[in-house]
């Protein structure tokens, strides 16, 4: 099943009106952060405070170790705590 078949479900009215054009919110990278202070490491990430440049909002970012995960066959259980 594919996503837009998804979201057509979820959404009442899946056509925007005539002449509107549909507004998606673009993905944060991490251009849009400033980081800070390391809050806490795990085996295969490490999380960061981090403050939207937009807002001035604070989050803690998890940063993965992609080589790692790879390396360590850890796919699935990155995957599956993403879901959470």
């Amino acid at each position: 099943m594919d996503v837009k078949a998804v979201e057509s479900r979820t959404n009442p009215n899946p056509l925007p009106h005539p002449g509107q054009q549909e507004q998606h919110p673009r993905k944060k990278r991490a251009q849009d952060f400033k980081f800070g202070k390391i809050l806490g490491e795990g085996s295969f990430s490490t999380v960061v405070l981090a403050k939207e440049l937009t807002t001035g909002r604070e989050f803690a970012i998890k940063i993965l170790q992609k080589r790692h995960i790879l390396k360590e066959n850890k796919v699935l259980y990155v995957t599956r705590e993403k879901g959470k």
